[in-house]
């Protein structure tokens, strides 16, 4: 167990600084995203909170990966799989939640789901068990 550690540490560090890497450019491309895609007026601020919703998700995901080797490691699927099942269900619970209580709900909210449920647990670190 003792020799596993420094591999996992240097998983985490790497996955880590690569998502501080990754986020200069996204940074740079949420700012400027009326120049990459063509947005009708008045949407711009609203698609910008869309895109960073959708790469802090992806940052997120990016960090949390070597959380979940061990379930596969050791061939416990059906635990990675209970977490993704619980993704998508807060993601989708999360819209159907929020859109009926919003006043008007717009294009800049339908990132909004992403990045909590990209912080759901991996299955390593949850209530569902060891793997």
């Amino acid at each position: 167990m003792i020799a596993r550690m420094p591999f996992f540490n240097v998983a985490f560090w790497t996955n880590l600084a690569i998502a501080v890497v990754l986020s200069i450019p996204a940074v740079i491309a949420i700012a400027s995203v009326q120049h990459i895609m063509r947005i009708p007026p008045g949407y711009e601020t609203a698609t910008r909170w869309l895109f960073a919703g959708t790469v802090l998700a992806f940052l997120l995901n990016q960090v949390k990966s070597p959380f979940g080797v061990s379930c596969f490691s050791l061939n416990r699927l059906d635990l990675a799989n209970m977490v993704l099942v619980g993704e998508t269900l807060a993601r989708v619970g999360l819209v159907a939640f929020l859109f009926p209580r919003l006043r008007a709900p717009g294009l800049s909210l339908s990132g909004l789901p992403f990045w909590p449920a990209q912080s759901f647990p991996p299955p390593g670190q949850s209530g569902y068990g060891r793997c």
